[in-house]
């Protein structure tokens, strides 16, 4: 499986006679749909490619509480 690609969308900031390209300005705009897709695509992934894991991190999540105890707050 293959991470997700975000699409690349130049955006031109000219300041001070400087030039910028920005290809991931589109990003900023948390109502896009585009935008919520990726996140949504990039969340399957890391989910797809972490399930190895699921073992190892449920036993450090109950080696952490047997050291610690759970009802410490700090």
């Amino acid at each position: 499986m293959n991470p997700p690609k975000p699409k690349k969308i130049p955006y031109i900031r000219k300041k001070f006679n400087d030039i910028t390209i920005d290809y991931y300005h589109w990003m900023r705009d948390r109502n896009d749909p585009d935008l919520l897709e990726y996140i949504k695509a990039e969340n399957e992934y890391i989910d797809k490619i972490s399930e190895k894991f699921k073992d190892l991190e449920k036993e450090l999540y109950n080696e952490f509480l047997n050291r610690i105890g759970e009802d410490k707050i700090s």
